[in-house]
């Protein structure tokens, strides 16, 4: 077996790992230097799931052999096969000729084209056809994608249909949240996430108040429960801050939420899956964060003292939501004198 040539040689800028990478691989497996997948992971950048995803796809089954130039022709065979015939997207410019352009020139989303075009123009196209054709334009030489905006990803559909998560199960989910959280008229209902640093190796968690605004961020070495669990309880037992609901999305860095509880008093709650507007205000925060720490910062450069330095900014800065005060005068009201005073005005 060859590697491919021309157009789909392209494809390897797409792929999760390179041609090296996968020959690296091989040589850490079946070597006299053997590694463990953490170790190989660790050693490439990568993510640990990534590489026992990459070994567990292209592994030769019948003779229990991991071959580097092997898994990478697979790998471009599968992305070759991924996208749409040139026909079929040559159908697409037939169709709708500049319509596409020049929407995503003004910014507008493949899904929110192909929804226009169904319903204005009668044309039903998938928006998953748009985004191949956007990625076929780019390996041509195309700029189409720089006017996404997130950029191309590549979808993987989910293997675990079917099985479910235990702990899923005893979740409490946000519709079961008291409404008092909602109506942001006391402070002690927290949203809370992970903001991820460079190749996550890195990590700072994040808590926000609903009803003050106030935030709270601590670095973190990894993502485990465990890790963040501890986290939480340091953050409690440390401040005078009320806590009395606490709200996540569904990554298993929270999974010892009943930990949470039992440690701290707060009840915990999660977000719907791929429903991250249930935790907004969280969501802006860490949109914020991003004005200090682009993507791609590794959090393990950056000291603590600077992390309190950009949390105190944060909840120094006058919010129109609190009648122009900031959050810090909002909270330290509500622990001193129990009352929010942005509302008494």
């Amino acid at each position: 077996m060859q590697i491919f040539e021309s157009e789909k040689e392209a494809w390897v800028e797409l792929a999760h790992l390179t041609l090296r990478e996968r020959c690296f691989i091989e040589s850490k497996l079946s070597g006299n230097d053997k590694l463990s997948l953490r170790k190989i992971a660790l050693a490439l950048g990568r993510n640990h799931s990534s590489i026992s995803r990459e070994v567990e796809v292209n592994l030769d089954k019948d003779f229990g052999f991991y071959s580097g130039l092997r898994a990478h022709n697979l790998a471009l065979e599968r992305k070759v096969a991924s996208v749409p015939k040139v026909s079929k997207l040559d159908k697409i410019v037939d169709k709708i000729g500049n319509f596409v352009f020049e929407e995503l020139q003004k910014r507008v989303s493949p899904e929110q084209i192909c929804g226009r075009l169904k319903r204005v123009h009668g044309i039903r196209i998938s928006h998953v056809t748009l985004y191949k054709f956007i990625e076929l334009d780019k390996l041509k030489g195309g700029e189409l994608y720089k006017n996404l905006r997130h950029g191309i990803k590549t979808y993987r559909k989910c293997r675990t249909k079917g099985k479910v998560d235990q702990t899923t199960k005893k979740k409490q989910r946000i519709s079961q949240r008291p409404e008092i959280a909602n109506l942001k008229q006391e402070p002690g209902h927290w949203e809370g996430d992970l903001v991820f640093g460079l190749l996550q190796q890195s990590y700072l968690l994040t808590l926000t108040d609903k009803a003050s605004k106030y935030q709270i961020t601590r670095y973190l070495p990894n993502k485990e429960a465990m890790t963040v669990l501890k986290a939480i309880q340091d953050i409690v037992a440390t401040s005078l801050l009320p806590f009395k609901t606490m709200t996540f999305d569904n990554g298993t860095e929270f999974n010892l939420f009943e930990l949470i509880t039992k440690t701290t008093g707060a009840e915990c709650y999660f977000a719907e899956p791929y429903h991250s507007w249930e935790r907004g205000l969280n969501e802006h925060h860490n949109g914020l964060l991003r004005d200090y720490w682009p993507k791609g910062t590794d959090f393990n450069l950056i000291t603590d003292n600077r992390i309190r330095e950009v949390n105190n900014d944060l909840n120094n800065r006058p919010r129109k939501s609190l009648n122009y005060l900031t959050p810090a005068e909002v909270m330290a009201n509500y622990v001193i004198f129990g009352k929010l005073v942005h509302l008494q005005l």
